[in-house]
């Protein structure tokens, strides 16, 4: 009776082995695929550049630069989680921080690149 609780234990772990490593290597093609017919793009935010940011509730910030992301430490935000938030500069040098999850396109807008930031 043991062996037989033992045998069922060890098909049921080895099914679960087997779905993950399908699933690994099922993600690996699809990625392979996508690279060959779609490569990515490297370094496709430039700072000199000017984006037109459409946020997920419909507003747009326009013509803005993308400055960076915020570096809080952890336990050290004064008006709750502000790491890794994206903020933006207008042309008069005002700022936004902008959560990650908020943003549904970035586009590049028309015109010459922005002035590099002093």
């Amino acid at each position: 009776m043991q062996a037989w609780w033992a045998t069922l234990a060890s098909v049921v772990v080895l099914l679960i082995v087997y779905g993950v490593v399908r699933s690994h290597l099922t993600d690996r093609k699809k990625r392979s695929w996508q690279r060959k017919k779609l490569p990515p793009v490297p370094d496709f935010f430039d700072r000199a550049r000017r984006y037109n940011v459409v946020l997920s509730d419909g507003r747009v910030y326009a013509r803005v630069r993308l400055a960076g992301v915020t570096d809080v430490p952890e336990g050290q935000e004064l008006l709750g989680h502000w790491g890794n938030m994206l903020i933006v500069e207008w042309p008069d040098g005002r700022r936004a921080m902008i959560r990650p999850g908020a943003v549904r396109c970035v586009e590049e807008a028309d015109g010459p690149p922005a002035e590099p930031a002093g």
